[in-house]
């Protein structure tokens, strides 16, 4: 960020928590690009539940390197991938095999790294992208695919309940089980349906149209999916999610009319201290305001 801990620690000066406020900024939003960028599914952190072979690495001190924690870990079993942000926030260990996870976890929570103590907590289940179109076995068990379940006969599904959402824009490629991936952790899913065609040109295959459904038990979780996966990139296209039936017709019902647009935003818990300076530089660093005293 180009700041010295001087112009953060100097009492003296007069926008420190502003400085202190991007500088927090910069790191998450750096800290998500590059746990995306290594096939992470950031809204799984979401999801209740766990993995059994993945590790949140927290609190390690700065500068602790890939490496060493491959190390540490990997003396408990084998790994499949090791990942540590730039800002070093914290550290994601996935093993291969569940029962050697289990066995790094007891023997690492609370062990000391450096000047610090780390703590460990299980990582989301579905945390990374697939990149097998094979299915997961785990103790066995092979799961049951979406689509056999529920892509069969499109009359099982009531898309005008307000719990199913519609997706549009998705790839050509994108295989029914891909299309479930995304959505099958969040709360209260009960069903991702792929609409296809027959392919005319293979007898007995079919053909992505492009989009589908996903239900929900409760209008609730169909609310926050939608908030939450609206512009989800998945296979190189940028999903399009909105109510189905009769939830978008509720969608639209309330609140009456469509609100205007508008260039102001309302910023909430601000702390009393703050100052119009303190808003404005805060805010400068992303748009220039055109009017710092009307805007603030």
């Amino acid at each position: 960020m180009n700041i010295s801990k001087s112009d953060i620690l100097d009492p003296e000066s007069s926008d420190a928590a502003v400085k202190l406020a991007l500088a927090e900024t910069h790191v998450i939003q750096e800290t998500k690009a590059y746990l995306e960028s290594h096939g992470v599914i950031l809204s799984s952190f979401s999801a209740r539940g766990r993995s059994e072979t993945i590790i949140l690495v927290k609190n390690i001190p700065y500068g602790t390197t890939a490496e060493q924690l491959r190390e540490i870990f990997g003396a408990h079993g084998e790994l499949q991938r090791v990942l540590v942000p730039p800002a070093g926030t914290l550290a994601v260990i996935d093993f291969v095999h569940a029962d050697e996870a289990r066995r790094a976890f007891r023997a690492l929570a609370y062990r000391r790294l450096g000047n610090s103590v780390i703590y460990l907590e299980k990582g989301p289940h579905g945390m990374f992208q697939s990149t097998s179109a094979t299915p997961e076995v785990a103790n066995g068990v092979v799961p049951v695919a979406i689509e056999d379940r529920h892509m069969e006969d499109d009359a099982n599904t009531d898309i005008t309940n307000g719990k199913t959402l519609y997706v549009k824009n998705i790839a050509f490629s994108t295989s029914s089980e891909r299309f479930a991936q995304p959505f099958r952790h969040l709360p209260d899913f009960t069903f991702a349906r792929l609409q296809t065609k027959p392919d005319p040109k293979r007898p007995g295959a079919r053909l992505s149209t492009g989009y589908g459904f996903v239900g929900f038990n409760a209008i609730e979780a169909a609310r926050k999916a939608l908030k939450g996966m609206h512009g989800f990139v998945l296979d190189g296209h940028t999903l399009s999610v909105k109510f189905a039936g009769r939830g978008a017709e509720e969608q639209e019902k309330k609140g009456g009319r469509e609100k205007a647009k508008t260039t102001k935003m309302l910023v909430k818990n601000v702390p009393f201290e703050a100052t119009r300076k303190d808003i404005h530089g805060l805010f400068r660093c992303v748009v220039p305001l055109s009017n710092p005293i009307a805007n603030c």
